[in-house]
């Protein structure tokens, strides 16, 4: 039983005891009375005694409970989680529990008679007086949040329940109130809402589910990304988002990852409201409980569609030339690389046919690049529409292409794909409103014969193309081992050249140009020479148009020039001033800016004038037609340089070149020379060329010139000039001094 029963029926059994009546007695009605009655009186006053005493224990034991219960709502009181105080109708601080001043901070005798205001922040106390008047207004009980600040000057939320209540004497109104902290509340309210607020304007999507992917909750975001609103989607699953292009091998990994209480990461596509497909990367995790059971998943979305987008447009650039459409020289031995593999599973062949377009550069000089990439994406159209869909077409880059033909059993399946091209492009291109006739060669390896790797199969059909190049272009040629060293020595060639000026291996050999009539040397021609510790003499035929293609021509010839021209001045001093020296310029000299201002430079420098100077060049530096060259032909001429042609008859021999360029004499080649004796035709064409020449008002040179005959038969017909074997081989210029400290001023027999 509970004290508070207790106590009940104990003062219920007191109450009883007390209303028993006792007999009145005096003196005379004891006199009066037997001994019985007196005998009864005594018992009477015994029991009497023994129930005061008995009242006296329960009033006693009543006492310490009520002492008991006081400490205990004392102890309940201060204790409390919350804080408690009074306050007067004044606002004044009548009593509080211990709790409401820690609060504070403050000893609780600190705060009796304090305005419980002066506690409330500034902010606040606008509120804190609408709620006071609130309270005593209704006499109901309020609640209300405000900011209390404690002994440090910290504000703290605290939650007022308040009540108003009347005194005991009725003199006056009192407010009880109850004081919780709600700074935690406050603070996670606050998290919550910043949390809130954060989701909503994401800008990724969130999806909030049921451990069953059922949608409970999706931000803003998502509504714009899909187009669907969110009373559209809540109470739905979310797979009716998927694309159809989902894998099922993904959803499964999705959904197992989850299931394990994981997060699962990836990238997928989902369909719009509009039936639009779009790439979303997800971060999907599971959310669990106390218990450690998944009670929801959260589904974080960002839209990487541009992000896709862009990552296949630069893939495309990576691996598609931008103009033409066509794999690119990466793509294409990737592709290449793949296909010799599958070659060797199933011993198949593979067939490489390397393609260059002949004399593209012309056109695209003489036109414009803009006219040259038409005619590039109409060469590809080409290469694509005589080729199998399985095949593969490539431009490696400029006007080279590759074609990849798989699943051949021999090389010579590639004929007629071969010969198909070269037909297709011997029909005419229209560009521009120009009708254009373009060839192009083509080089052919096939695996396994002429390589076991895609490099080297690359490799040796642009060797084969270029043997296609030597012999006539328009044409296609199968890879050979010949082949194969004609280029493995134009490497070593191109190797060796590079840093041979610097390793002073160029010597310059002289031949002597003579009088015919006369027998004295008028002149020379520079000769350039080259030795290579690896390669021996290297003949100028051979390294002469590497040096071309690699560009050391320019500073090669530059050392010509100059060394040339040094050495003319010490044999004009001393044995004839008039001497000449005629140099060669080759078509890629044309293309140096300051070609010309070099050439002055050299004359001032050395000392010369430009009448001992010559300039030779072959017609086909002419025929490109490039206004460049006009131009620094008009400026030697004008500088006072002589022009020679030389090589006539070798190339087209046309009037028009002799009649349009300021040519001063003409150089007839040793090919035709060499036969004149003999063969009529040379003959009727070296009459023909020296009578033109002259009536063009050209002096003629010829060269190769070994007889006397040849000499007798040149003479006869007024040609002025010879240089050959007859009179001398080209000579260093050690030599050619002895020839001319002992000839007599450079007589010759």
């Amino acid at each position: 039983m509970s004290k508070d029963k207790q106590l009940s029926v104990d003062r219920s059994g007191l109450r009883s005891r007390a209303e028993k009546r006792v007999i009145p007695v005096d003196k005379q009605s004891i006199a009066e009375m037997s001994t019985d009655d007196i005998a009864a009186l005594l018992h009477e006053l015994e029991t009497h005694q023994i129930e005061l005493e008995m009242q006296n224990e329960e009033l006693l034991s009543t006492q310490n409970v009520l002492v008991e219960m006081r400490d205990q709502y004392t102890e309940l009181y201060d204790f409390a989680p919350v804080g408690y105080v009074t306050v007067s109708a004044q606002g004044l601080i009548i009593q509080s529990n211990l709790t409401f001043a820690e609060m504070l901070g403050l000893p609780r005798s600190h705060l009796f008679n304090q305005r419980l205001s002066q506690f409330v922040i500034e902010e606040d106390q606008d509120n804190y007086y609408h709620y006071l008047r609130k309270l005593t207004g209704t006499h109901q009980a309020q609640s209300c949040e405000l900011r209390l600040r404690n002994q440090s000057d910290d504000p703290f939320w605290a939650r007022l329940d308040s009540i108003c209540v009347e005194s005991s004497d009725s003199e006056c109104l009192k407010i009880r109130c109850v004081l919780t902290d709600i700074t935690d509340r406050k603070l996670r309210d606050e998290q919550i809402r910043t949390l809130s607020q954060a989701v909503e304007q994401s800008p990724v999507s969130v999806i909030v589910t049921d451990p069953d992917g059922v949608i409970e909750y999706v931000n803003s975001t998502f509504e714009v990304t899909t187009g669907y609103q969110s009373s559209e989607v809540k109470g739905k699953k979310s797979k009716f988002l998927e694309s159809a292009n989902l894998s099922k091998e993904v959803y499964l990994e999705l959904w197992q990852t989850i299931s394990n209480g994981m997060s699962w990461q990836g990238e997928y596509q989902k369909q719009k409201k509009n039936g639009g497909i779009f790439w979303e990367y997800a971060n999907i995790s599971p959310v669990l409980d106390e218990s450690g059971r998944v009670c929801h998943l959260v589904s974080i979305n960002e839209d990487i569609t541009l992000r896709k987008q862009q990552e296949e447009h630069i893939l495309h650039q990576a691996n598609f030339d931008a103009l033409t459409g066509l794999s690119n020289r990466f793509l294409a031995l990737d592709r290449l690389s793949q296909l010799v593999s599958e070659a060797k599973r199933n011993k198949e062949c593979v067939a490489v046919l390397f393609l260059d377009l002949d004399d593209f550069k012309k056109i695209n000089d003489t036109m414009g690049h803009e006219a040259g990439d038409k005619l590039l994406i109409e060469a590809s159209t080409r290469l694509r529409s005589v080729v199998r869909a399985s095949d593969t077409v490539g431009r490696l880059g400029g006007d080279e292409f590759i074609v990849l033909l798989s699943g051949i059993t021999d090389g010579t399946d590639a004929i007629p794909v071969a010969e198909n091209i070269l037909a297709r492009f011997r029909d005419t291109f229209s560009i521009d409103g120009r009708e254009l006739v373009l060839t192009t060669s083509i080089g052919i390896a096939a695996y396994p014969v002429d390589g076991n790797s895609a490099s080297e199969l690359l490799r040796n059909a642009d060797s084969a193309m270029y043997f296609s190049k030597e012999h006539g272009r328009n044409t296609y040629s199968f890879f050979t081992d010949a082949m194969n060293k004609e280029v493995s020595r134009r490497l070593l060639l191109e190797e060796q050249l590079h840093g041979a000026l610097e390793r002073d291996e160029f010597r310059i050999c002289y031949q002597p140009v003579v009088n015919i009539e006369s027998h004295l040397i008028i002149g020379f021609e520079a000769l350039l020479r080259w030795h290579n510790p690896a390669l021996g003499e290297v003949s100028p035929m051979e390294f002469i148009p590497i040096a071309e293609h690699t560009g050391h021509i320019l500073p090669i010839g530059q050392y010509v020039l100059t060394r040339s021209l040094n050495r003319l001045v010490d044999w004009q001093q001393k044995y004839n001033p008039s001497f000449t020296m005629a140099i060669n310029l080759s078509p890629r000299q044309f293309r140096d800016p300051n070609l010309v201002t070099f050439i002055k430079q050299a004359m001032h420098q050395a000392g010369i004038t430009s009448e001992s100077l010559e300039m030779e060049i072959t017609e086909g530096v002419l025929m490109s037609g490039h206004a460049y060259i006009d131009d620094a032909l008009i400026a030697l001429s004008e500088l006072g340089v002589g022009i020679v042609m030389d090589d006539f008859g070798t190339g087209y021999s046309s009037l028009s070149y002799l009649r349009s360029y300021p040519f001063d004499s003409l150089k007839i080649d040793r090919t035709f020379v060499n036969d004149i004796t003999a063969d009529m035709a040379d003959r009727k064409l070296v009459i023909a060329a020296i009578a033109m020449a002259h009536s063009l008002g050209l002096t003629v040179v010829a060269e190769g010139v070994e007889t006397e005959e040849q000499l007798a038969l040149l003479a006869s017909q007024g040609c002025e000039f010879a240089q050959g074997y007859f009179f001398s081989k080209p000579l260093f210029s050690e030599e050619i001094a002895e020839i001319l400290k002992s000839g007599g001023g450079g007589r010759l027999p």
